[in-house]
């Protein structure tokens, strides 16, 4: 009878790796969120990065990273589109671009079954409403961003299930 050896090392599987680069801390949160549900088990390890200010500093914080990251991801709002000079390097270097139009709260307001409206402010304000929480807690998300909700609402909106195939989620 065979028996492995106890003290033999097993192969080691390799992760693949996936920086995303965020505009603000309630985008931090919100992918933190989907990190708890959707990046246990994926195969991928997923780091989320938030640096202080606009979208310009998103993409210039994604192109100046110097880990060693299979795919490197820029979320930023729309509502204040970046410089040509940042777009044109990040397209250089690779990096994938996902716009919120016009804002992570419009795209939250749209998970949650309501039509965002063009105006940043008119979104932020209503989502506070709506929900009647800080966006920056994770009990937030996990109140009102179900797993299930979050897979239901992919199918119809395209920014969503962009963001899911980054944890390899199939839909």
């Amino acid at each position: 009878m065979s028996r492995s050896n106890p003290l033999k090392r097993k192969p080691r599987s390799t992760w693949h790796t996936t920086l995303i680069v965020v505009e603000g801390e309630t985008d931090a949160a919100f992918l933190k969120h989907l990190k708890i549900h959707f990046g246990r088990d994926s195969g991928s390890r997923i780091t989320v990065k938030s640096p202080p200010g606009n979208s310009d500093a998103v993409l210039k914080s994604a192109i100046d990273s110097f880990e060693a990251f299979d795919r490197r991801v820029a979320l930023y709002d729309n509502d204040r589109p970046p410089q040509e000079k940042h777009l044109k390097a990040a397209h250089r270097k690779k990096i994938q671009i996902l716009t919120c139009t016009p804002c992570i709260e419009g795209l939250l307001l749209e998970i949650l079954g309501e039509n965002p409206s063009s105006i940043s402010a008119d979104c932020k304000s209503r989502l506070k409403m709506r929900i009647g929480q800080s966006l920056t807690h994770l009990q937030t998300y996990q109140r009102h961003f179900s797993k299930e909700l979050l897979i239901e609402r992919a199918s119809e909106i395209e920014l969503l299930a962009q963001i899911l195939r980054l944890f390899h989620v199939t839909l």
